[in-house]
């Protein structure tokens, strides 16, 4: 009987975005996992897909009793822009896929070296080193019918006489260093960890005097050599309570390096010839939160650093050095609130507001969309923080007329958190608009004609919007080189910090401003 593979661990952690969304199984298989699914969410609907159409017809029989909440299509995950695009589904909520990754090898589990195209790149060690190493160090480089010898295990069979625990991928016990992992997890769970390191630090110096002159009928040349050796180190384990909470506990010393002191000749022999590093002990006790869909920050921590032989100036027998004293304490409480302005361009936009009041608010687009779906030739891309194409959100803001046409403020966020702003002119065809980077005095001036370069040179993109719901937005068209097609749902945002000039940008916002 086909068993699904890690069935409890995909429904627990596959949560779709929208409870009334669309899933997608782009292996959908023999339907264990969609039907897992389909039974944990009941108000979702989903999109199966194989390539096998024997493999459908079973998902059809399994998934029967779910009627037109399921949908099955034949084809490979690769081409799911085209299917959805068939199915005429324009946002999705959550998606499996089985990328390869692992297989099996007479019942052990493997994952595949050619999944990570990184592998071995931060040893810098060829292939027959790291097989070497390999199998010095617990793995089966030799293993015949591996895809890969430097494939490593990931589960590893029940053998007669050897301990083995149930698990998605049947009896067996985890590989060699995944066992170690596992362990971890079973005990700490995977919302703990910790970070650690230390350093060894050598200071060697010398100072070298030279006396040559009138007044000095001998040369005279003499060094005051240093030397410090000190070991650093620190520890910082922390428990997330969850996506937006985390405590935790940072242990860490530090040191600066001491050296020799430059003496005249003839010093007293008690005057000290160096001075010695100076260190710190620092305990940290915090907790970190965000707030508000990301947009507050609180971070709160009690704190206790022990700084000892600390560096000081003094005077010994007239002779004035750097040396070394006692200790000292530090300790109390800090905090710190952040707060992250997404309208950007709202105290711009108020500001010029005040200069054109009276120009009515025709911006058919303003306000936050944040995007729901990002594609970029043709491919989806998830929602990756080191994505430097995909955004967070992009908000339109107020319009005006110049002699170059009408023209809209657009702010993007993106993945990064950072802000970039351009001035949109409108399409005389269609619902069409080309964006161009702002220049800075339109920060100033709030003139919108110097942003736009009428020979198209600074033209970063060409767009057509379709609004096909009140608050879903649809973008395509190209952007610096990439086809992009972008799915917004807009926000809806209340007055969460009503104070002077500082307010979250809605529909209302210019009419109730200015007619209170």
């Amino acid at each position: 009987m086909h068993q699904s593979v890690l069935l409890s661990e995909i429904v627990e952690y596959l949560r779709p975005s929208r409870d009334d969304g669309t899933l997608v199984d782009a292996t959908i298989g023999l339907g264990g996992h969609a039907e897992a699914l389909l039974d944990r969410y009941p108000s979702i609907r989903l999109l199966g897909i194989d390539r096998d159409p024997q493999a459908l017809a079973a998902s059809a029989q399994r998934l029967e009793r779910f009627g037109n909440r399921v949908t099955l299509a034949q084809g490979r995950h690769e081409t799911l822009i085209d299917i959805l695009k068939k199915q005429k589904i324009e946002s999705v909520s959550g998606l499996l896929a089985d990328h390869g990754v692992l297989y099996e090898l007479d019942g052990d589990v493997y994952q595949a070296r050619s999944a990570d195209p990184r592998f071995g790149t931060v040893s810098g060690l060829d292939n027959d080193a790291m097989a070497e190493l390999f199998a010095e160090r617990g793995g089966d480089p030799g293993r015949p019918g591996k895809k890969d010898p430097l494939d490593p295990l990931v589960w590893l069979a029940a053998r007669p006489g050897e301990p083995s625990w149930p698990s998605g991928f049947g009896p067996g016990r985890p590989g060699w260093h995944v066992e170690c992992a596992a362990i971890a997890t079973e005990y700490l769970g995977v919302r703990f960890d910790i970070q650690a390191g230390g350093r060894y630090s050598k200071n060697e110096q010398v100072a070298t005097e030279s006396l040559s002159g009138l007044l000095v009928p001998t040369p005279i040349s003499f060094s005051t050599p240093s030397s410090g050796h000190v070991w650093t180190y620190s520890a910082a384990p922390r428990w997330h309570i969850d996506s937006d909470n985390m405590v935790y506990f940072r242990w860490a010393t530090g040191f600066r390096p001491g050296g020799p002191n430059a003496l005249p000749p003839g010093a007293p022999p008690d005057v000290p010839r160096q001075f010695g590093a100076d260190k710190t002990s620092n305990f940290e006790l915090g907790l970190k939160s965000t707030l508000l869909q990301g947009q507050l920050s609180i971070d709160a921590a009690l704190f206790h650093v022990d700084w000892t032989n600390i560096q000081l100036l003094e005077i010994v027998n007239g002779n004035g050095v750097n040396g070394n004293g006692s200790k000292a304490r530090s300790q109390g409480f800090e905090w710190a609130l952040g707060v992250y302005v997404i309208a950007l361009t709202l105290f711009v936009a108020s500001s010029a507001r005040r200069q054109f009041k009276n120009v009515p608010l025709t911006n058919p687009l303003y306000g936050i969309w944040k995007v729901d779906e990002f594609s970029a030739d043709g491919q989806v891309r998830p929602p990756l923080l080191s994505d430097n194409l995909r955004w967070q959100r992009i908000i339109f803001d107020s319009e005006n007329s110049t002699t170059s046409g009408v023209l809209w403020v657009v702010t993007i966020q993106e993945m990064n958190g950072q802000f970039s702003l351009y001035v949109a002119q409108i399409g005389t065809h269609g619902n069409t608009f080309s964006l161009r980077t702002a220049e800075p005095n339109l920060y100033t001036s709030w003139t919108f004609t110097s942003a736009m370069d009428p020979r198209g040179q600074n033209r970063n993109a060409d767009l057509s919007y379709n609004r096909t719901q009140p608050d879903t937005l649809i973008l395509e068209g190209l952007m610096n080189g990439h086809r992009l097609r972008v799915t917004l749902k807009k926000e809806e945002r209340q007055f969460v910090l009503e104070t002077r000039e500082f307010r979250w940008i809605n529909d209302d916002f210019y009419a109730n401003f200015y007619h209170k």
